[in-house]
């Protein structure tokens, strides 16, 4: 008999466990994995064994290494009973408008909850619209803009809108329009002032940290660590665009110019040397390389840090 009383084989669900963790981005809520047998007492047991990892409270994965997408998943099943979907910049990020500034995911749920480790949770009455990506549910693009826009303004906000109608997210008659759909919301003021014909213009190329950023969410690699401190052999510290600590692997994205490289050039080299000494390896790509290179980029990435 299992813990609640029913006959169950809980080692012999691993295919139906698979399944579900499949269709998820690689990660299952708790009760989900109790409504297939396992029950909380398996649960626990095949954490201890690490053939279940948790990533948020009471949500697992079947890996300890989980894609970027993943993540995202796992922080809408984190709160269960009650809609929840990604909010803020989280959403910013899953629909490419912009990286999120922080490693916390934010979500937004129909239902009064207890805060979640790792989790910035809004609580709301009213039905929100969303989209899914990738079977992930996530705020629509233009609620995302005017929540952000609570506390954004100016030429950060412009640079996002400009970026959400390059990439056809959003129109200009939603941002002309978003009053109506939105009344009284507080980000009304900031958004309204942005003019979606000088947002287009104006839009500028996401800096190259930026872009590399969201393009490694969609390999198949360990998440890395932004702007990770480390010491050189010398006991020298450096700032690290990207880090993977446990593969001794550092990404630098090389975004000067060539008259800027040219100054840094001798500084990189020893810097480089300092960091191979303890035990660091740095590969560098320019602007130029990532643009006429992703594919080696992609591979490289994969290769040196992939799952």
């Amino acid at each position: 008999m299992s813990e609640n009383g029913r006959n169950r084989t809980p080692l012999g669900l691993t295919p139906q466990l698979a399944a579900l963790c499949a269709r998820q981005q690689g990660v299952a809520g708790g009760g989900q994995i109790v409504d297939l047998g396992l029950g909380r007492q398996g649960i626990r047991k095949r954490v201890r064994a690490q053939t279940l990892f948790e990533i948020y409270d009471d949500v697992y994965a079947l890996s300890p290494v989980v894609s970027a997408h993943g993540y995202r998943a796992a922080a809408c099943l984190a709160v269960p009973h009650g809609r929840t979907m990604l909010a803020g910049w989280s959403a910013a990020e899953a629909y490419r408008m912009a990286p999120r500034p922080d490693d916390q995911h934010h979500v937004v749920t129909t239902r009064r909850v207890r805060d979640r480790r790792g989790l910035v949770i809004h609580h709301t009455r009213a039905e929100i619209r969303h989209r899914r990506i990738r079977g992930v549910p996530v705020t629509e693009p233009l609620r995302v803009l005017v929540d952000l826009a609570v506390d954004l303004s100016g030429r950060p906000l412009q640079q996002l809108v400009g970026e959400a109608l390059y990439l056809r997210v959003v129109r200009d008659r939603d941002i002309e329009t978003v009053a109506e759909r939105y009344p009284g919301h507080p980000g009304l003021a900031n958004l309204g002032a942005i003019s979606p014909k000088e947002a287009r213009e104006r839009r500028t190329v996401l800096p190259l940290a930026n872009r590399m950023l969201l393009a490694l969410d969609d390999l198949p690699i360990l998440p890395p660590i932004c702007e990770y401190r480390v010491e050189g052999h010398s006991g020298k510290r450096y700032r690290a665009d990207f880090a993977w600590p446990d593969r001794g692997i550092i990404l630098e994205a090389d975004g000067r110019t060539s008259h800027e490289r040219r100054e840094q050039m001798e500084y990189d080299r020893f810097r480089d040397a300092d960091l191979l000494l303890a035990g660091w390896q740095t590969v560098r790509f320019t602007t130029r390389q990532f643009a006429r290179e992703r594919r080696r980029f992609d591979e490289t990435m994969v290769l040196l840090v992939g799952v």
